[in-house]
């Protein structure tokens, strides 16, 4: 499903409600399937992929049922390190409705952007 929607995406904002912890799981299972999706692999050359930066979110940190970030880092989505290992991800906390993190968050997302721009030129129609 994901795949018609980032084919020609320039990068990812995948938000994770960090104080619902039944779907966690869920949320890497669907980083993975993300990361692993054949839309990555260079059209011009089959033995690389498409380097497209991936930010994920954990939001909600505001509030105190909140998971913390080194928690999450060291929990389920420890795995998602090796896994994204030549994936440019990261994980960050933030607080949508307390506007905490974003600005952060999002200068993160702009610098690999503006890096990666050569490799994955922009696609008019």
């Amino acid at each position: 499903m994901w795949s018609r929607y980032f084919k020609q995406c320039h990068g990812i904002i995948f938000i994770i409600d960090s104080t619902d912890t039944e779907r966690f799981q869920e949320c890497y299972d669907t980083l993975i399937d993300i990361a692993h999706d054949d839309s990555w692999i260079d059209e011009n050359n089959f033995d690389t992929t498409v380097n497209v930066p991936i930010l994920m979110l954990a939001n909600k940190q505001d509030l105190p049922q909140a998971v913390d970030l080194v928690s999450l880092k060291t929990g389920v989505f420890i795995r998602l390190v090796s896994e994204l290992e030549a994936t440019d991800s990261k994980l960050l906390s933030v607080s949508v409705l307390e506007n905490q993190g974003l600005k952060e968050s999002l200068e993160w997302l702009v610098t690999r952007l503006i890096y990666n721009k050569s490799n994955r030129m922009p696609q008019y129609k």
